[in-house]
């Protein structure tokens, strides 16, 4: 297979090939420009309190609002300039097999996410000796 003549160095999520394409997934090109998040989240906000007054509650609510829209806007803006890279080719997203292996880096051993990795490197360990 072409790619395992290729070297790849993957670490947390984010790895280079020879030709310097980045290989990253959507979640970790979000969360490494700083909207990980699916949604806005402000805890100061979710609970302004007894003593606050309803002008002010309405006010934090207003703010929010505006916050979270802020949030999403620029979420979905991130989004299609993922998509787009991925379709001029400056970047690509990890195959099944690279998504994998940096999850037994990424999860400690005997979580659901390492045994589940594990599987599917089984699988196409399986596939690849098959020749399929």
């Amino acid at each position: 297979m072409v790619e395992e003549l290729q070297v790849l160095k993957i670490a947390g999520g984010v790895g280079f090939l020879g030709d310097n394409q980045e290989v990253i997934t959507l979640d970790d090109y979000l969360a490494k420009n700083g909207y990980g998040e699916a949604w806005y989240s402000d805890g100061g906000m979710h609970s302004p309190g007894r003593h606050t007054s309803e002008a002010n509650k309405k006010r934090l609510d207003e703010l929010y609002q505006k916050k979270s829209s802020e949030y999403m806007e620029n979420r979905n803006k991130l989004i299609k300039e993922y998509n787009e890279k991925i379709k001029t080719g400056e970047i690509r997203k990890p195959t099944h097999k690279e998504f994998a292996e940096n999850n037994l880096k990424r999860y400690p051993v005997g979580s659901q996410q390492y045994e589940a990795s594990k599987r599917v490197l089984e699988l196409i360990k399986d596939l690849e000796r098959k020749g399929k």
